[in-house]
């Protein structure tokens, strides 16, 4: 006997509605993939202007910058004090909730449209996983954030160019930031510098801490040539 699936999915809605993370509220089926209510998404506060990743300034606009020697510049739109993102992100990267870059996503492309960022000749990279703990955890979380703001802007994506070659200790392992810059010096390599030269560059992560993986990947982008790099994070701790 075959089994009526829509049947059985409104069946388990009944036993299982999907609610919200943040509020508990149900959700309707067009949002359960979000899981957050559009309520509560709409609450989250999104910054204007975007960070120096040397000091953590406010910077107005994206060409200001308040050192000469920095590789990029941050825009993100959230704090991961805020408790939707934060839930968010934990079922994202620790659950194994691959939908949930629908809503980190949302919140990412919103923040650089308020803000008028002009992306039309920039090339996306993700911030690359070690290939084992890739395959441990199923998926580069960086990476389906990278394709979906592509997606949206129409950008292209290259998620194979910028790899990681030394499998480093996550940085939560690390207090000081010089155990966290020690852990990822000379961790990622280009495979094709020619690509990168001449380019402006998107580099995409979840989370923005002390900079110390961001920092080291722009380095390698900026020796292989790269012109301008933003780098976008859903959330800074």
């Amino acid at each position: 006997m075959k089994i009526n699936f829509p049947l059985w999915e409104s069946f388990l809605d009944i036993l299982f509605p999907a609610s919200c993370l943040n509020c508990h509220g149900k959700l309707s089926r067009d949002r359960e993939h979000f899981f957050i209510c559009r309520s509560c998404l709409l609450n989250v506060e999104l910054a204007s202007g975007f960070v120096c990743p040397k000091c953590g300034g406010r910077l107005p606009e994206l060409q200001l910058s308040c050192h000469g020697q920095v590789d990029y510049i941050l825009a993100c739109p959230t704090s991961y004090d805020n408790l939707i993102i934060k839930k968010l992100i934990w079922q994202f990267k620790f659950k194994g909730q691959r939908k949930a870059v629908l809503a980190l996503s949302a919140f990412l492309s919103a923040y650089l449209e308020d803000n008028s960022v002009d992306l039309r000749d920039f090339l996306v990279l993700p911030i690359p996983l070690f290939s084992a703990r890739r395959k441990s955890r199923g998926f580069n979380q960086a990476e389906l954030l990278a394709r979906a703001v592509g997606e949206y802007f129409g950008l292209v994506v290259d998620c194979e160019n910028l790899v990681r070659i030394r499998n480093t200790k996550t940085q939560l392992e690390f207090n000081s930031l010089g155990g966290r810059r020690e852990n990822v010096a000379g961790c990622f390599k280009l495979l094709k510098k020619s690509d990168i030269s001449g380019r402006n560059i998107v580099l995409v992560d979840d989370v923005w801490t002390t900079g110390s993986t961001m920092n080291e990947a722009a380095r390698i982008l900026k020796r292989a040539g790269a012109r301008k790099i933003i780098a976008i994070t859903v959330a800074r701790a």
